[in-house]
């Protein structure tokens, strides 16, 4: 049995865009499948945990969300595993900041980052520090992983 923690990554915004919460259900459908292997999963909706967190990344865009050190925080200390959902291009940078903070609080876990920013820009995704990245469907892929 191994522990697992799977990530939902802050949110980016522009200032006009009206702001919105996402069920994430890829999540919670990966987070199923491995409790059913009989593992011990823990999930961290860092957009919505940090929902009164705004953080200014550019004149016209704003980061929603938990900042990277409080997410290393809610983080299990004896996580064998971080999964990290990543389902927009445009959240790249912060899921790359985050996997650099993990690396650093969290050495010993394992990083899979998945979604379709990984999916649709592979090679892209590959420059970040993640272990391992899951193309495509992230259920049976990251139920093989393990």
């Amino acid at each position: 049995m191994y522990k697992i923690t799977l990530l939902g990554l802050p949110f980016v915004f522009s200032k006009s865009e009206q702001k919105y919460f996402s069920q994430r259900l890829g999540l919670l459908y990966i987070a199923a499948a491995l409790r059913e292997m009989g593992h011990e999963v823990t999930i961290i909706d860092s957009f919505y945990e940090g929902r009164d967190t705004v953080t200014k990344i550019s004149n016209n865009l704003l980061k929603i969300g938990l900042a990277d050190s409080e997410i290393a925080k809610r983080i299990p200390v004896d996580t064998d595993l971080i999964g990290i959902s990543v389902p927009f291009s445009h959240s790249a940078q912060i899921a790359h900041s985050v996997i650099s903070a993990l690396k650093k609080t969290h050495a010993k876990s394992t990083i899979v980052m998945g979604g379709v920013y990984p999916s649709s820009q592979p090679l892209a995704a590959a420059k970040s520090e993640a272990d391992y990245l899951v193309l495509g469907e992230g259920e049976e892929t990251l139920c093989k992983l393990i």
